[in-house]
């Protein structure tokens, strides 16, 4: 990724975290991305409720946000959308927001008898550490927070 594509993520990330006018809308991720088509500036937003009208309206925001600021040369596609169903769980704050709720983590670092992957439900989540359930072994974990490389929601039907 450019230097110039970093410095327009950031700051379009910096601006919609301090001046989002919409209650309950907040900011997941911004990615702005050189592909086949052109480039792409991609604003993920999240919320309680958060669906296709907040998509709208923050699309509606940053566009008119840019074409003042003229932050971006040439030609850009962009895309605002939500995290998905099956959306990644990157902090406590996240595992909170969800607990009760399946997940699959990948740890960084192997536990117990050289273990890496759990899929089970967020049981208790404090500081450091969640403690998830793992139904078929009828098992509750222990999981650093830190020690987490990557975790997902699981869509549970």
């Amino acid at each position: 990724m450019s230097i110039v594509h970093k410095k327009i993520e950031h700051t379009v990330r910096d601006y919609l975290k301090n001046n989002l006018p919409f209650d309950g809308v907040e900011i997941f991720d911004v990615t702005y991305r050189r592909e086949r088509a052109g480039n792409v500036l991609r604003v993920i937003i999240d919320g309680e409720n958060v669906g296709l009208e907040e998509c709208a309206k923050v699309s509606n925001f940053v566009y008119e946000w840019l074409d003042n600021e003229d932050l971006i040369e040439g030609k850009y596609s962009l895309e605002v959308s939500t995290p998905g169903i099956d959306r990644p769980l990157r902090n406590q704050k996240d595992f909170l927001r969800y607990k009760g709720k399946v997940c699959k983590i990948t740890l960084i670092n192997p536990v117990g008898e050289n273990r890496k992957n759990f899929k089970g439900k967020i049981m208790e989540v404090n500081e450091d550490k969640i403690i998830i359930y793992v139904e078929h072994e009828s098992k509750h974990f222990d999981i650093d927070i830190k020690n987490i490389k990557k975790a997902k929601l699981e869509i549970d039907f």
